[in-house]
């Protein structure tokens, strides 16, 4: 939710209407957050449009479109791939942010601390 807020100002502020794909496991807080966005007043309908699915229909349906000019994903390698390769077809500006998750191990723990001299 935090990179959906993170996300959504800049391009209203821009002045750009906004379509976000959320993931489906987070459906009860995406729900809340749509109900809180149709409550601002100021925030004309259809401005900000809230797509929750379990499935992977809409988001390449969105990525195809040439009503849709740019796309920005978070998540894989593998489907960042996928998606600037669709995108490209209409050429779509695409930002990407990928592979954020490191996995841990125990030789990790090991390294030694760097040494600095004045």
């Amino acid at each position: 939710m935090a990179l959906f807020i993170r996300s959504v100002g800049p391009a209203l502020a821009a002045g750009n209407t906004v379509v976000a794909k959320l993931p489906g496991q987070t459906g009860l807080t995406n729900a809340r957050v749509a109900d809180i966005m149709s409550q601002v007043r100021s925030l004309p309908a259809g401005v900000v449009n809230m797509l929750t699915e379990s499935g992977n229909t809409g988001a390449p349906f969105l990525i195809r479109s040439d009503d849709v000019d740019m796309v920005s994903f978070t998540g894989s390698i593998p489907i960042g791939r996928q998606i600037a390769a669709a995108g490209a077809k209409t050429l779509k500006r695409i930002n990407l942010e990928l592979g954020g998750k490191l996995r841990w191990s125990s030789s990790m723990m090991r390294c030694s601390p760097p040494r600095f001299r004045c």
